[in-house]
């Protein structure tokens, strides 16, 4: 990876809060809770970024108990940052988490799931084991593993998957999915022109792509719209993927 690429990560983190593309999907994620409610208890986000999310869910939940877990250093300082000692930020690994079993009422992972090393059958195995009975995981992955190209690179994306695939996990590592949809559905074709130009290098990967102030407020805009359409239903297509599951827990034999 250059270091261009290298350090947009850290560029993301330190911009959630204005960057179009954080924001709208932000939104859209807040929408989602407006059909599936979060179930009772303290709520874990896996792969917090700059705690961003987390800041909001902490004025949208007033009173519960917020836990956010990352490894990458630059995202744990932006939370810090953010949300301030009060809260609760663990360093990590989604794949062995430091807290005991049935201790969460949900646990949110936004990109998280798809990065790089992160194999999806044990992050979702880890998860079951944290939550509640009946609890509620939503998560968020990149879409269309043909998709997959040096923007998933420098992003850390190790992986893309569509909703058939993610939800045939779920249900073989002991959850119900409740909910699927797929997110910025617009951007699609413009976005996939581009990605694939860039895979066959006909178009260069520069950082400056994500810095173009009046493309940041596209994007941005359609996604905000995007979210008022999810809030009542689902997308059939789009660059990320949504799925909502619950904790089932196998009935014991008398």
């Amino acid at each position: 990876m250059g270091s261009e690429q290298a350090a947009l990560l850290p560029l993301l983190y330190e911009s959630e809060d204005r960057y179009g593309w954080s924001v709208g999907m932000r939104a859209i994620t807040h929408a989602l809770f407006k059909r599936i409610p979060l179930p009772d208890g303290p709520i874990l986000e896996l792969g917090c970024g700059g705690g961003a999310f987390l800041r909001e869910l902490k004025q949208r939940q007033n009173g519960r108990q917020l836990v956010g877990a990352d490894l990458h250093p630059a995202a744990l300082v932006n939370a810090r940052r953010r949300l301030g000692i009060s809260n609760s930020l663990v360093d990590a690994n989604m794949l062995a988490l430091p807290f005991p079993a049935a201790a969460f009422g949900a646990v949110v992972a936004l990109d998280s799931f798809d990065q790089q090393g992160v194999k999806l059958s044990l992050a979702l195995a880890e998860s079951h084991r944290v939550l509640r009975p009946d609890g509620l995981l939503l998560l968020r992955v990149s879409a269309y593993e043909w998709l997959h190209s040096t923007h998933d690179r420098a992003f850390n994306t190790g992986r893309r998957y569509s909703s058939k695939e993610v939800q045939s996990v779920l249900v073989q590592h002991g959850f119900q999915p409740v909910a699927a949809t797929y997110a910025n559905a617009m951007m699609l074709l413009p976005v996939a022109f581009v990605r694939l130009l860039q895979r066959y290098h006909f178009v260069p990967f520069t950082a400056a792509q994500y810095s173009a102030s009046q493309f940041d407020e596209l994007v941005k805009a359609i996604l905000l719209m995007e979210a008022h359409w999810i809030a009542h239903w689902n997308i059939p297509f789009g660059i990320s993927l949504y799925v909502a599951a619950q904790k089932v827990v196998a009935a014991q034999k008398v």
